[in-house]
């Protein structure tokens, strides 16, 4: 042995023979191999072998060698010595998985290179290595070395001492059992006699099982009546880890009748499949796939006038036998003469296909993600030593003959004419060779990486060439060579063409070819060859897909979309893995194709924002006009749209079976080109504009013929890929290889983060993994995603909480201190004793009542306060009901809930249809009710409604324990005791206020009551916060926004907390208050009405420049679960669905009359699909990025909307609006904030009426205010989009252009109607309702301070604005309100000055002076 490397890397002699001699570093190394064949042996068994053959030749004292896929073992004399030792010492190592540490090793993982490598599979490249490969003769034992640092005569010598050790009587190869019926190679156990034995006992005779590269062979006669599918799956069930059979061959006898069309069938598969076909093989388990059962379809209809559709032919070959398909066949397709099909002539000058042109468009800058060719490079390398003469000059005859060959690597693109021209056959082809023999070693691989940039993206010339050849001479012997090819001249298909027969030549230089008979030219004409009749039913069949069709999936990205530059991520799948899977496949009917659509579709939709999406599906449409046309190099592509839908709990099998069904049915109908589709895409309303529609992209390449991951006799491995197309993000290119996969994950950088890609390819391979289960197949989540180490799941705080009711703090605070205040407001004080007496006195007048809730109606006030205590202390439940709605509505809501009285100011028993009427009012001789103490036991405490979708209002379950647990954990960060004093600005509706009356009572603060206030008038909210140094204040993003409006400075210099939720929260908003106000805490807290008042919770930090407020981190006993419609968990930093668990979970919906089961809960309510817990499905949509938070908010996934921090479900809208008898039809639409986020207001659109002001009217009797839109637009009809939906888009456009500019000659009224306009963003005239137009709270405080600014000495209150809507009205109240004509004068001069710049105001002034 030589040495070349003194030390490994470990710092340990590697291999130290008795006469080393040492070689220069520059000494060329060239690889050599000796095989040898001899029967199957154990693995363990071959490596100890080839760790002894290793000491005996070289004879070092101590070595550190590689085990192939396991880690490193370091030998030692001992263990030399010993070889029960060594041999056990192997099995142990064999039996961890790559990564872990090895026995007696120093290791860094697998990958890790070492000049000594032994195992099973191909040598690893180093200085000496051994290997094993089972081949169909038995096992092939394979020793390399590089020479001159090892010879040819010691590797014999290793090669000899291998098998003497092998057969040597030793107890340990006598232990191992060389012979037996069970052999272990690569961790996987072949037991052929006990699939013999099965196959037995299954009836079948005849049977055969052989050994092949890849796993077993079985071939076996069944008698009539044995489903040969049945066999299959009986023993796999039996034998799932005995034995991978990737090979059957199941006969069964034809009886009966035999079907006319079946000899047809036969002679046609043996012509296309190369095979030698019997009446009861399966067509796809001989290899068939959609390509080659189109190519058999179309002989059947020339030679037997089969009609019948693609679809109907392929569900007839899934009968698994070709004697049931050529019965379906005559069963369900009528015969006619055979037609001749018309062949072209070929010719030079051509048109370019639809999808060559979309290739020349996509080079230019005029669409997002362009400026690129299509483009595919690849690169091999080996060793072409074993060759006579220069084997680069041998490369270079071989390709020019190829190129002279196919025209179309001679063509050259009018871009102008939309031409394709063949140039005549002159010069040589563009194949450039490049020597780096004698380069610097450590400059070789940068020089590589600069080779590779230069051509890896290249856009090539029109004019051609649109190939690019590269040989590269590499040191040791080595060559690699790299192929451009733009995808204007070549697919996939074709490049599997030219590989194989450049690998022909390889073999034999001078082999003349067989002529192909057929040119791209005459493929092309024939394309256009349609039936009128055919490409009319196909025309109609993609335009009703494209009507329903979803976008492209959607992932998170990078901001910047960085064109032109893409990225490969390549993987690998096992043979055994995959076969194993397509043998499952076969089971249900799939093919290899489906399979890995299925698959693609399925990691996909684990990362994209939606499970329903459409992927775009390259198809080759080699229409077989000639038998060669397969030999055809060309641009055969086109493409589908397949729809991945994976919002339906099926199964994985079902899964697959339907896409299957769908892209066969797409195929049937292909006489619509794929970039029509896309251009009829556009048409119908999904366009995007410039952006890229569908840019997500699966090359399903399997069913394609020839190995493009080996190259001239496996004398070179491909060992890089990359594809770039025009407006593709993402394209998954599968490729077969050596039986296994492999995918190329080929992204564009800045599209889609890599980090995901990989993460997708690792999860492909996962998926294939656990598909060659049986069982998998079966299973709603095949992948295991809730088992996943990085789902999006964040916890908050895990607290004990005592099991106490929502008032019982309430009481303690009185016990301790009776007289201390608990309410303020205009009525005066009322303390906390007075106020717990009142509501005892409230409880007993309950007791005579039916259990069951009692619904409030009462004003902001003390007795409101007093009543809800009242009810709960009595251990009722409390309904909340907006005082201000229509009667109508709070009946209705009192009637869902069962409610058993309902208090409200005085007495109206009338208006409550029976239901008793409980008074607040009481004297001191009223009786007493002690509140209820104790276990709650999951008791209700409130019974909060929100806007149903259908149309009735929903009824929330708010129980006492999430109450508390809320509560609790809210004073522990606010630090809460009896300085919290709180104005209580959130209506008794909405759950907001449950803090105000438990949260703030029960920490003993002081509760400030803005009695008569209208809750919009900022301008009285302000002056409370000043006169009662409120410090707390809780309510809804759009009100805290007008407070800051409006308010200055020193009215809220007291305030030291504002809680805010429900809507978006503008990070403007809690910049410019924690600017103004040092002290004061924002804080943003979240969580819908069914998860108890807020569970979610983030302080805004004054000082972060983050372009958004996050949702924040979960409360105690909290957790936020990210999942998609399946309840999937979804990948960190991916949109999904936000799932609440934990202690906040509402009891459910009512279960009253029209509410649906509280079982089912409307599916809002669930139980984790993995701990069992119960949920709640919010329907918002949001994202973790990390593990530790926090939370992102994204919107919600329904029709639901927030307006001012009130839930509307759209369709509960529309509904009461088709109650009107006038109304024809009804529409909806959130009208959005000038921000972009969030809504300020809902306008609807009607038809059958113009009397919107009677509509408005009778919807004010159904509906509360919030829900009520603003504006009321009446149209002859609705618009629809191309696909006969209603156009939203179009209706909110036309909100903008609704009203014309109309002026005014009342200076003052023209002034306000402009400022209305500026507030609006669109022209209101001076009698037109502000609201109605679109206006919310937050435009009229806006609106109020500009008149204070710009109209100095003019005042105009905000409840102006509520109390007199038109620009007429408000003028009016404006100069009323200043000395006569001073407001005229002043709008006057506003007018002169307004669109004055600077100078010329001041000259202005000047003039005036």
């Amino acid at each position: 042995m030589r040495i070349v490397q003194p030390t490994g890397p470990w710092g340990r002699p590697v291999l130290a023979g008795p006469a080393p001699r040492l070689l220069p570093p520059s000494t060329p190394l060239r690889p050599t191999r000796v095989c040898r064949v001899v029967e199957l042996m154990d693995d363990a068994l071959v490596i100890a072998a080839q760790v002894a053959a290793l000491a005996e030749v070289f004879q070092p004292p101590a070595f550190t060698v590689l085990i192939r896929d396991h880690g490193h073992l370091t030998v030692t004399a001992d263990l030399l010595g010993d070889v029960a030792r060594l041999f056990a010492t192997i099995k142990r190592v064999l039996a961890k998985p790559c990564g872990e540490k090895s026995i007696g090793a120093q290791t860094s993982g697998c990958e890790t290179d070492s000049p000594i490598s032994v195992g099973i599979g191909e040598p690893r490249s180093g200085l000496v290595g051994a290997g094993a490969h089972v081949t169909a003769e038995g096992m092939e034992l394979v020793w390399a070395g590089l020479v001159p640092a090892v010879d040819s005569n010691e590797l014999q010598r290793a090669v000899d001492a291998t098998v003497r050790w092998l057969f040597s009587p030793s107890p340990v190869v006598a232990a191992a059992d060389r012979h037996q019926a069970e052999i272990w190679i690569g961790q996987r156990r072949w037991r052929p006699d006990l699939v013999r034995q099965a196959l037995t006992e299954c009836g079948a005779h005849g049977i055969t099982v052989d050994l092949n590269e890849t796993g077993l062979g079985v071939t076996a006669a069944l008698p009539v009546g044995v489903d040969a599918r049945s066999v299959r799956t009986a023993v796999h069930r039996r034998l799932p880890a005995h034995g991978l059979i990737n090979r059957w061959e199941l006969s069964q006898p034809v009886t009966g009748e035999r079907p006319p069309l079946l000899d047809a069938l036969l002679d046609v598969c043996r012509v296309v499949l190369e095979h030698d076909v019997q009446p009861n093989d399966d067509f796809f388990a001989l290899g068939g796939n959609s390509l080659s059962a189109t190519h058999v379809l179309h002989l059947l209809r020339e030679r037997a006038g089969v009609q019948t559709d693609l679809p109907e032919f392929l569900r007839a070959l899934r009968t698994r036998s070709l004697v049931r398909a050529a019965t379906m066949l005559n069963a369900t397709s009528a015969s006619a003469p055979p037609t001749p099909a018309r062949l072209p002539k070929p010719v030079d000058t051509f048109p370019l296909t639809p999808q060559q042109q979309a290739y020349v468009m996509g080079r230019g800058d005029d669409f997002a993600s362009g400026g690129v060719s299509c483009h595919t490079y690849l690169e091999f390398e080996g060793t072409l030593d074993d060759t006579a003469g220069d084997p680069i000059t041998r490369f270079e005859h071989c390709w020019r003959r190829l190129h002279a060959r196919h025209p179309m690597l001679r063509v050259r693109i009018d871009q102008t004419e939309l031409l394709q021209r063949i140039n005549p056959l002159e010069g040589e082809p563009p194949l450039q060779i490049i020597d780096l023999t004698d380069a610097p070693p450590e400059s070789i691989d940068a020089r590589l990486v600069e080779l590779r940039d230069e051509i890896s993206h290249r856009v090539g010339p029109l004019e051609g060439p649109l190939h690019l050849v590269r040989v590269i001479r590499l040191p040791r012997g080595r060559v690699r060579v790299c192929f451009s090819f733009d995808a204007l001249i070549v697919d996939l298909a074709s490049m599997g063409t030219l590989f194989r027969e450049l690998d022909v030549l390889w073999d034999d230089p001078e082999l003349e070819l067989p002529t192909i008979g057929v040119e791209f030219s005459q493929c092309v004409a024939a394309e256009s060859q349609h039936d009128p009749s055919d490409t009319a039913r196909a025309r109609a069949y993609w335009d009703d897909k494209l009507a329903n069709l979803p976008p492209a999936p959607e992932f998170p990205a990078p901001a910047e979309v960085t064109p032109g530059r893409f990225l490969p991520h390549p993987i690998r799948i096992d043979a055994s893995l995959w076969q194993r899977a397509l043998q499952n496949a076969a089971d249900w009917g799939i093919t290899a194709s489906a399979l890995v659509a299925a698959c693609h579709g399925e990691v996909l939709s684990q990362w994209a924002t939606s499970q329903r999406f459409t992927v775009n599906l390259p198809r080759f449409n080699r229409r077989p006009i000639h038998p060669n046309v397969a030999q055809v190099v060309g641009e055969f592509a086109s493409i589908t749209l397949i729809v991945i839908d994976r919002t339906r709990p099926e199964s994985f099998g079902r899964f697959a079976r339907d896409l299957q069904e769908q892209i066969w049915a797409d195929l049937a109908h292909d006489q619509i080109t794929g970039i029509e589709i896309m251009r009829r895409l556009r048409q119908v309303g999904s366009g995007a504009g410039g952006n890229a529609l569908m840019p997500v992209v699966l090359t399903a390449g399997v069913a394609l013929q020839g190995n493009q991951t080996r190259l001239l006799g496996g004398r070179l491995d491909r060992v890089y890929r990359l594809s770039q197309t025009p407006q593709v993000d993402i394209d998954c290119i599968v490729e077969d290889h050596d039986g296994g996969l492999v995918i190329n994950w080929d992204h564009r950088s800045g599209a889609i983060d890599t980090d995901i890609v990989v993460a997708m390819a690792q999860e492909f391979a996962r998926l294939v993994s656990r598909l060659a289960d049986p069982d998998a197949w079966s299973e709603l989540d095949p992948t295991g995603t809730a088992d996943r180490a990085n789902r999006s799941e964040l916890a908050g705080p895990s607290r004990d909480v005592t099991d106490r009711w929502s008032h019982e703090a309430i009481w303690d605070r009185a016990t301790e201190d009776a007289d201390a205040p608990a309410l303020v407001g205009m009525h005066g004080t009322t303390t906390r004793g007075a106020l717990t007496r009142w509501a005892q006195q409230i409880a007993a007048k309950l007791i005579p009542l039916p259990a069951g809730p009692v619904a409030v109606a009462l004003p902001k006030g003390p007795a409101q306060i007093a009543a809800v205590l009242g009810i709960v202390s009595s251990g009722r439940a409390y309904v909340p009901l907006d005082p201000t709605a229509p009667t109508v509505r709070s009946q209705q809501q009192a009637a869902l809930a069962q409610a058993v009285a309902v208090i409200t100011p005085g007495h109206g028993e009338e208006a409550w249809s029976g239901v008793p009427v409980v008074s607040t009012e009481c004297s001191d001789d009223d009786a007493l009710a002690d509140p209820v103490t104790g276990s709650t036991q999951g008791a209700a405490c409130a019974i909060i409604f929100t806007s149903g979708s259908t149309g009735t209002p929903k009824g929330t379950v708010i129980t006492h324990a999430g109450i508390v647990n809320c509560v609790v954990d809210t004073w522990r960060r606010l630090e809460a005791d009896a300085s919290h004093r709180f104005l209580a600005v959130s209506a008794l509706h909405h759950d907001m206020s449950m803090y105000d009356v438990f949260g703030v009572l029960g920490a003993g603060g002081v509760l400030v009551l803005p009695e008569g206030v209208d809750a919009r008038d900022t301008d009285a909210l302000a002056d409370l916060v000043e006169r009662h140094e409120v410090t707390g204040w809780v309510s809804v993003p759009a009100l805290v926004a007008m407070l800051a409006e409006r308010a200055t400075d020193t009215q809220l210099a007291s305030l030291r907390h504002v809680l805010t939720g429900g809507d978006w929260v503008p990070r403007t908003l809690c910049r410019d208050l924690t600017e103004r106000l040092p002290e004061l805490r924002v804080i943003s807290v979240g969580g819908p009405t069914e998860t108890t008042m807020w569970n979610i919770w983030h302080d805004v930090a004054p000082s972060s420049d983050a372009a958004a407020v996050p949702y924040g981190h979960p409360m105690s006993n909290t957790t936020y679960h990210v999942m998609d419609e399946r309840l999937r968990p979804r990948p960190m930093g991916v949109t999904g669905e936000l799932v609440c668990s934990g202690a906040g979970v509402a009891a459910g919906y009512l279960d009253g009359p029209e509410q649906p089961p509280s079982d089912d809960m409307s599916q809002r309510f669930a139980v984790h699909p993995v701990s069992g817990q119960r949920i709640c499905r919010t329907g918002d949509r949001g994202l973790l990025n990390e593990a530790t938070g926090p939370v992102w908010f994204r919107g919600r996934a329904d029709g639901q909307v927030k307006i001012n921090g009130y839930r509307v479900e759209l369709a509960e809208v529309e509904q009461s609006l088709q109650q009107d008898p006038h109304v024809h039809s009804a529409i909806v639409v959130p009208v959005p904030r000038d921000t972009g986020v969030g809504y300020r207001s809902l306008a609807a659109f009607v038809t059958g009426t113009t009397d919107v002001d009677r509509v408005r009217a009778e919807l004010t009797t159904r509906l509360p205010r919030e829900m009520v839109p603003t504006r009321i637009v009446p149209l002859d009809e609705l618009p629809l989009t191309r696909n006969g939906k209603v156009d939203r888009t179009a209706l909110l456009a036309g909100l903008a252009a609704d009203h014309a500019p109309v002026t005014d000659a009342d200076p003052l009224v023209d002034v306000i109607a402009r400022f209305c306009s500026d507030a609006l963003g669109t022209a209101v005239g001076p009698d037109q309702d502000l609201f109605m137009l679109g206006a919310d709270s937050l435009m009229a405080a806006q609106l109020a301070t500009r008149v204070d600014a710009e109209l100095p000495g003019l005042r105009l209150a905000i409840r102006d604005v509520f109390a007199t809507p038109t620009a007429r009205t408000m003028a009016a109240v404006i100069g009323a309100r200043a000395p006569e004509g001073i407001a005229e004068r002043i709008a006057l001069i506003w007018q002169q000055t307004s669109d004055l710049d600077t100078d010329a105001l001041e000259k202005l002034v000047h003039k005036g002076t």
